[in-house]
């Protein structure tokens, strides 16, 4: 069997059509897949420089309750250091609330691994915040002190202390794989 000139051109003219309406398909998928990409490369973009000054500035009000009860932790082992109670509770109390509050931009910028996280960083800041509290009427008090108390403070204060570094170290661990998420995987 033979194929007429006629319908060879109109075979060639239909192959031809279908391989250039594969191409623009083809074309315009890949161009949407790019634009695609680009708009969420710069979403995460968007996303992650918040993050990181929400992150910075809790971890900063954190390292700031750590300084303070580090500060008291060691006036209170100073003999003759002065008592500057109302001083020092007031920087506490500060530094505990903008301890809550970055804990919450944390916690609405997310996402729920470092949210979780900073929960637990902020609880253990709330303790030493009420230890730091106990321990300033502890010491100021006028009842008699046992000593072997003093060494079961000293004791609880240094664990409290270890702890919030052990939290801190955790929460930057995740929050940088938060911020190097390209979401590539």
């Amino acid at each position: 069997m033979t194929m007429d000139a006629g319908l060879a051109a109109v075979l060639g003219a239909l192959a031809g059509a279908l391989a250039t309406t594969g191409a623009g398909l083809a074309t315009g998928w890949s161009t949407r897949e790019q634009a695609r990409i680009a708009a969420r490369a710069e979403h995460r973009r968007q996303r992650r420089e918040p993050r990181e000054a929400v992150y910075r500035d809790f971890i900063a009000a954190v390292t700031t309750v750590r300084e303070i009860a580090v500060e008291r932790n060691f006036e209170a082992h100073v003999p003759g250091t002065p008592v500057r109670e109302s001083q020092q509770q007031r920087r506490m109390y500060e530094a505990l609330s903008a301890v809550r509050d970055c804990w919450l931009s944390v916690a609405l910028q997310g996402p729920e691994k470092i949210s979780t996280a900073a929960s637990a960083l902020e609880q253990h800041c709330r303790r030493i915040g009420l230890f730091y509290h106990w321990n300033e009427i502890f010491h100021h008090s006028d009842q008699v002190v046992i000593v072997g108390m003093v060494d079961e403070w000293q004791i609880k204060d240094d664990e409290l202390l270890r702890s919030v570094n052990e939290a801190v170290d955790s929460f930057v661990k995740i929050a940088q794989e938060v911020l190097d998420d390209d979401g590539s995987i």
